[in-house]
C-alpha cells in the first residue's frame, strides 16, 4: 500500500486529537502513522507549517520542522520518511 494522507479528524486509529480540522493531516503507511502536518497557530509561528515525524528516532535525519506552505511541509516529511527507510533498510509494500 502506498503513503496517504489523511485528515487527523478522518482517522480514528490515532492518538492524535485534531488542532484544527481544516489544516491538520497524517502521513499513513498502511496504518502506522508515519508523521503529522498542522498549520501552527501560536503566535511565533501563525500560519505557517509544522511536520514530524511520529515514531521514529535514532536515526541521522531530520524530524521536525516548519516551513511556509502545507505542500512543502508533506514534502519535507515524505522525504525524511524516505530517508529514514534508506537507512533502516526499509520500504512501503
Amino acid at each position: 500500500m502506498a503513503l496517504r494522507w489523511v485528515k487527523t479528524p478522518d482517522y480514528r486509529d490515532t492518538v492524535f486529537e485534531p488542532a484544527h480540522p481544516m489544516d491538520d493531516w497524517l502521513l499513513l503507511s498502511h496504518k502506522f502513522v508515519v508523521g503529522r502536518v498542522l498549520r501552527d497557530r501560536s503566535a511565533a509561528q501563525a500560519g505557517r507549517y509544522s511536520w514530524s515525524l511520529t515514531g521514529i528516532h535514532g536515526a541521522p535525519i531530520q524530524n521536525h520542522g516548519v516551513v511556509d506552505m502545507l505542500e512543502q511541509a508533506q514534502a519535507e516529511l515524505m522525504a525524511n520518511w524516505r530517508r529514514w527507510q534508506e537507512w533502516a533498510g526499509m520500504r512501503d509494500d
